[in-house]
């Protein structure tokens, strides 16, 4: 089951997705990931470095942010310093973070 979580105000939206998947930048990799949540039957959204950096995290916050494989520095150059310091802040509130390969 796929939840695009964001596109809902927070009060209009009180159950978001347990699980977001960094789309950007996420190439072959995202595929495989989005392919096995929705096989598994995870609850999950996909999102942008834009949704990132304009508060997603802070304002509909999940149990986890999931970022596959790619480029890293394509991943940090679409996050910015403002998304990489929002995913910093989910952090260090207890927001777990799945990175693997270009999105560790």
């Amino acid at each position: 089951m796929q939840i695009n979580a964001f596109q809902h105000s927070k009060s209009e939206y009180p159950n978001p997705a347990r699980v977001y998947l960094l789309w950007d930048e996420s190439y072959f990799w995202g595929v495989m990931l989005w392919r096995a949540l929705t096989y598994l039957q995870i609850p999950f959204a996909t999102c942008t470095s834009r949704e990132i950096s304009r508060g997603l995290l802070q304002v509909h916050r999940p149990c986890a942010l999931i970022v596959p494989g790619g480029f890293a520095s394509a991943k940090a150059n679409s996050l910015g310093s403002s998304g990489r310091s929002a995913i910093l802040e989910f952090t260090r509130d207890g927001g777990k973070y799945i990175g693997f390969c270009g999105g560790a």
